[in-house]
């Protein structure tokens, strides 16, 4: 079997910093070791290293390439996808007991006879240490989950406070929170702190690996 030499090793891993910029070590590493087997593959099929290195880095290009701009900025694309897909395992398990919670916050309302703008806001603000918390416990991850979950953080709080505004415009304008807007509001704010809470546990208690 064909195994790269050390130098052609650092030509792998110089790629991947030079072109595609992966700033983490542990998983560039990882990404050395796929990419130096799928070469090897190449070569046992009879390539010369040189055409085996241009092949399987084509092959990912696509994948590392990271978007400039936007949410995810600066995070290849096989991380975000991979993250993505293990971001939906959790909000599936999360939004069960979500709704159950939700269900019981809104009914509590009638029956304790809360104030439902008080309650929002109090959920809000709630949604917003969530953020916090999650933002200033992030850098001990040490790996592109920081990027992933710093980028969804923002994005939650953004969503909530447009949220709040529009309920306060719906207010200021009837007279009233609607009832079904009352409840998605308090399910929102509910599951996305809820949710990110969640995934940073989650992380904190796997390792992240790069799925093949």
């Amino acid at each position: 079997m064909n195994i790269l030499s050390t130098e052609q090793l650092h030509a792998i891993e110089a790629r991947l910093c030079l072109k595609y910029n992966l700033k983490y070590e542990e998983i560039r590493n990882e990404l050395v070791d796929h990419i130096a087997c799928e070469i090897e593959d190449k070569m046992e099929q009879g390539e010369q290293y040189e055409e085996g290195f241009t092949l399987v880095f084509r092959k990912w290009n696509v994948r590392l390439i990271a978007d400039k701009k936007g949410v995810y900025q600066g995070i290849p694309h096989f991380i975000v996808n991979q993250l993505n897909k293990e971001y939906r395992k959790v909000a599936l398990q999360s939004g069960v007991l979500t709704v159950v919670f939700t269900l019981l916050l809104f009914l509590s309302t009638h029956y304790f006879q809360l104030n439902n703008l008080l309650l929002l806001n109090s959920l809000f603000f709630v949604n917003a240490i969530g953020v916090l918390i999650i933002q200033r416990s992030l850098p001990s991850l040490g790996d592109y989950r920081y990027d992933f979950l710093k980028a969804k953080s923002k994005v939650v709080l953004l969503k909530s406070s447009l949220a709040l505004a529009g309920i306060y415009l719906f207010y200021t304008v009837w007279d009233v929170v609607n009832f079904t807007f009352g409840v998605l509001l308090i399910f929102y704010f509910v599951f996305s702190t809820f949710l990110l809470l969640r995934f940073r546990v989650y992380c904190n208690n796997r390792q992240f690996k790069i799925a093949k």
